[in-house]
């Protein structure tokens, strides 16, 4: 049904530059194509010329790795790199480095075992590669990309995601109907031109995705998803026959085929003997088989495996080169091994188990040749767990842990260790299934406890904070007896209650848990406990402790891998840029982002990342935004989940409604609000102040005060005038004086001024000033308001915010034009101009451009037109109709409509007639 092209041989000229271009930017280059087509030559090749330029090469062969043996590539990139440089890195990378290449220490005690996961490997790598390129270009080559082991693949990933100057990546990736695939959705290189290839491939893992959501309306998680496309080799209709079969349950090593898949499968192999298909099971059953190990598993001599291997292998089912056998396709082996008698199968993994080594694959064999839990496998499968586990391989780890709870070793603790592994691998559903047996079968108490604080991460992470508050509270009950927990679950516990505006409660939960951190006096605890404490008062309207905030920064034991929503330093950035202090808090957060990368905290990246983004916009730096915009999608769709979807399409929409993209930007926005209120998210309001922020930038001040009603409703009801609670109020206020209803606007500014003044915010103080300089200039109040906007043009020179400067500046203006002050006036036009053409803020250009024109059609304050609004009416009185005026403007017709209806409110019109007589007035 499917067709996948057929590739072509890559000429060695063509590698030759391939690698020139890599003095100027990253690249990479993948060479597709079938079996047989020389693209390990050609890769041997480009190895060659690398090395004779002085590049430096590190360089794999992707042979069969699979998960339960994690990092057997990057371990082979690594054994390229001169000890040296290894020396010269981070404690925690280096160990990580040095453990992995020592490969005998990954069977030592869990206690012994080197501590690593793909994000600290990742890391490492990233250094390694800065200090290769100080002398000359780096070369990673990896032949063979579609066997590459899953943790490998995590670590090339994050590489090629930032390697940023004199980095390419030359793989060889086999990609016929008969071979093995896997997805490629995870190289990814900044540069427009970076990743050269030959041909078409099966479908991406977002592509499968998409498939399964749009053919079964429904979605999978992530790691289900990454394996429905590992046995499907990426062919969409593999993939839906698997996801179609699934239902609700995981795709596990036993699972059987569709029925559909299982007799394609039958009908490659099931012309061979017997004795073939009883080789073709060990093979299926091991993760890096040999002619080695398969002769000694079957008992048979190497030449008598050889034969029957060779007679698979004109069958199209497998290939041998050397002494190494895989599968042309994944569904294949998958096949064999599910079409096989459950007793066939457990008498392979018996013998298989005492053939290797290697601890979690022994336990894995082990696990699947038991039929009860003796004791001696449950061993192997926990201590296989906690290797798994200190290497970085949460998903492998829950997977041993369930398979001990299979043979009927089921605990409250293997369920919590199962659910935590499965959390950190992003699968959140499966966790919360595996958590509800351990919760409720558990008596009260801190194991019990520790269940219902998983599970709460789960429900915040995946329907918002009101959902794992209520677990919240119960793991505090049960935590009574353990004063330690009682402070951490507390300390979360205010964190959710604040997030949720149970304002009193989380104040009440915060001053508790820091009481308590005090008495036991554990650093690490009071140092969260007195930020979460500094967090939650600046939410509240009241000024935070800057005294005890410092504390709690010199306290924090940044060693520890302690969430990044308690730690001190990542709370004090956020705060600095709520307060208005956003050089300071670049540097604090661009610290907290050194940190989490030092020590390969990738998935807690995403809290760096979204906050980057607004400290981008309010910066200026629109570019830096969107790139951390990008990186809060990539992470949220990794992870799963409502509530942190609501907040990436959010961070990605506002870069869309500062850079002027209206369409992408409302797409966005809607779609984030949409799932934010299905959690109750608090990132609801700030989807909605955005999507206001934007109508305002078009001119469509009704729609911005509709989209902005349920927050202004409730304005009395939430405290203070923060930016991270009411950053909303200066939209409000200029779309309030722009329909006329500047009475309204008057409270809102002067709360902006009040808690400016009481707390010496320098951004309030600003805003505020211009808020109130554009009430009394509705108000007819013209020296008032001039004095307002210069008092708020002397708030700004403290404050590094771009973009909000040039919009008061655009107010100064039109109070110079209505002063008849013509040239003040353009020079406070022009001047605005510049910086939103330099920022990259389109729509507001225009409003300055417009804006620079003739003084308006009429001069009094409640009639007189903004530029945005003369600009619409001179088109339609030019004869265009809204579309076409939309097609000229780059919005939607629906905003043109929402501005003519202003423009014909203001000029006390009703026809199109009236305004061509009344713009051709103005013109005269």
């Amino acid at each position: 049904m499917f067709q996948y092209p057929v590739g072509r041989i890559v000429e060695s000229e063509r590698i030759a530059g391939f690698l020139r271009a890599v003095e100027s930017w990253p690249a990479a280059l993948v060479l597709d194509g079938e079996a047989g087509i020389g693209k390990s030559t050609v890769w041997e090749a480009g190895l060659q010329r690398a090395r004779e330029a002085g590049m430096h090469v590190l360089s794999a062969r992707a042979w069969g790795a699979e998960s339960v043996r994690a990092w057997a590539t990057v371990a082979e990139l690594l054994a390229d790199v001169t000890p040296d440089i290894v020396a010269e890195l981070p404690e925690v990378q280096r160990g990580a480095v040095t453990g992995l290449l020592m490969r005998d220490r990954l069977d030592e005690p869990a206690d012994q075992a080197p501590v690593a996961n793909s994000q600290v490997l990742a890391a490492a790598m990233l250094s390694i590669i800065d200090a290769l390129e100080q002398s000359a270009p780096v070369l990673i080559a990896i032949d063979d990309l579609q066997w590459l082991d899953p943790s490998s693949q995590a670590v090339i990933g994050f590489v090629a995601r930032r390697v940023r100057r004199r980095t390419a990546l030359l793989l060889t990736h086999r990609t016929d109907a008969d071979a093995g695939h896997a997805s490629t959705a995870w190289l990814h290189l900044d540069s427009v031109n970076g990743i050269q290839r030959m041909q078409l491939h099966p479908l991406t893992l977002g592509g499968l995705h998409e498939v399964i959501a749009q053919r079964l309306g429904r979605s999978f998680p992530r790691p289900t998803v990454v394996r429905i496309a590992d046995v499907s080799g990426g062919n969409p209709f593999y993939a839906l026959e698997l996801a179609r079969a699934l239902g609700n349950q995981p795709l596990r090593s036993d699972t059987e085929l569709p029925t559909s898949l299982a007799e394609l499968v039958r009908l490659r192999v099931g012309a061979l003997s017997d004795e073939v298909r009883a080789v073709l099971l060990v093979t299926a059953s091991t993760s890096d088989p040999t002619v080695e190990m398969i002769s000694a598993a079957m008992g048979a001599s190497v030449e008598r495996t050889v034969e029957l291997l060779e007679s698979s292998e004109g069958a199209g089912v497998v290939t041998v080169i050397g002494n190494r056998v895989r599968f042309n396709h994944p569904l294949l082996a998958r096949g064999v091994y599910t079409d096989a008698e459950p007793r066939q199968r457990r008498q392979v993994h018996r013998r298989l188990a005492d053939l290797v080594a290697e601890t979690e694959l022994r336990a894995r064999h082990l696990a699947l040749a038991a039929t009860t839990a003796d004791p001696v496998t449950l061993a192997a499968l926990d201590q296989a767990a906690a290797v798994a586990r200190h290497r970085g391989a949460p998903a492998e780890a829950a997977e041993l842990l369930e398979l001990a709870i299979g043979l009927g070793a089921d605990s409250a603790q293997r369920r919590i260790q199962a659910a935590d592994n499965h959390i950190r691998a992003g699968d959140t559903g499966t966790a919360s299934s595996i958590l509800a047996p351990a919760i409720e079968r558990s008596a009260p108490g801190v194991t019990r406890s520790v269940a219902y604080l998983l599970r709460s991460a789960v429900l915040i992470h995946t329907q918002g904070y009101l959902r794992g508050i209520d677990d919240l509270q119960s793991a505090l009950a049960d935590a009574s007896g353990d004063a330690m927990l009682t402070a951490f679950v507390r300390t979360m516990l205010a964190f959710a209650q604040v997030r949720a505006d149970l304002y009193d409660e989380a104040t009440a939960n915060a001053r508790e848990a820091l009481a308590e951190a005090e008495r036991l006096g554990v650093d690490q605890l009071i140092s969260s406990a007195l930020a979460v404490n500094a967090w939650i008062d600046c939410l509240c309207g009241r000024d935070y402790d800057r005294a005890a905030m410092r504390r709690a920064l010199e306290l924090e034991a940044v060693e520890l891998d302690a969430p990044v929503t308690l730690s001190a330093g990542a709370i004090n950035a956020v705060l600095l840029i709520w307060t208005g202090e956003v050089e300071d808090a670049a540097v604090q957060l661009q610290a907290v982002r050194d940190r989490l990368l030092d020590r390969g905290a990738d998935t807690e990246m995403l809290w760096v990342s979204l906050n980057a983004v607004m400290l981008g916009i309010l910066r200026g730096d629109y570019a830096a935004a969107a790139a951390d915009a990008r990186d809060t999608v990539e992470r949220a769709e990794r992870l799963g989940g409502a509530h942190v979807m609501s907040i990436a399409l959010t961070m990605r929409g506002a870069v869309a409604a500062y850079t002027g993209d209206d369409e992408a930007a409302r797409t966005d926005l809607r779609t984030a609000l949409e799932l934010a209120n299905s959690c109750r998210s608090p990132y609801a309001d700030l989807a909605s102040a955005l999507l206001a922020f934007l109508e305002v930038s078009v001119g469509a001040y009704e729609a911005a005060l509709d989209t902005l009603e349920p927050m202004l409703r409730v304005f009395d009801t939430v405290p203070g005038a923060e930016f991270a609670s009411k950053g909303y109020l200066p939209d409000a206020v200029e779309a309030l004086v722009a329909v006329g209803r500047w009475e309204q606007a008057e409270p809102l500014a002067a709360a902006l001024e009040d808690t400016g003044r009481r707390f010496h915010r320098p951004w309030q103080l600003a805003v505020g000033a211009r808020c109130r300089s554009m009430v009394l200039l509705a108000a007819g109040k013209v020296v008032e308001a001039e004095a307002a906007a210069a008092e708020a043009m002397r708030h700004h020179q403290r404050l590094a915010m771009p973009f909000e400067r040039a919009r008061t500046q655009l107010v100064c203006a039109q109070i110079q034009r209505r002063r008849r002050r013509r040239r003040a006036a353009e020079a406070q036009f022009a001047e605005a101009l510049g910086t939103f053409e330099r920022l990259g803020a389109a729509l507001w250009a225009r409003r300055a451009e417009a804006g620079a024109g003739p003084v308006g059609v009429d001069a009094d304050a409640g009639r007189a037109l903004t530029g945005t609004e003369r600009r619409i009416a001179e088109l339609a009185a030019s004869g265009l109709t809204n579309r076409e005026m939309a097609a000229e403007l780059y919005v939607s017709p629906k905003t043109v409509e929402a501005h003519l209806t202003q423009v014909y409110r203001k000029l006390g019109i009703r026809s199109r007639a009236e305004l061509g007589r009344v713009m051709g007035r103005s013109a005269r």
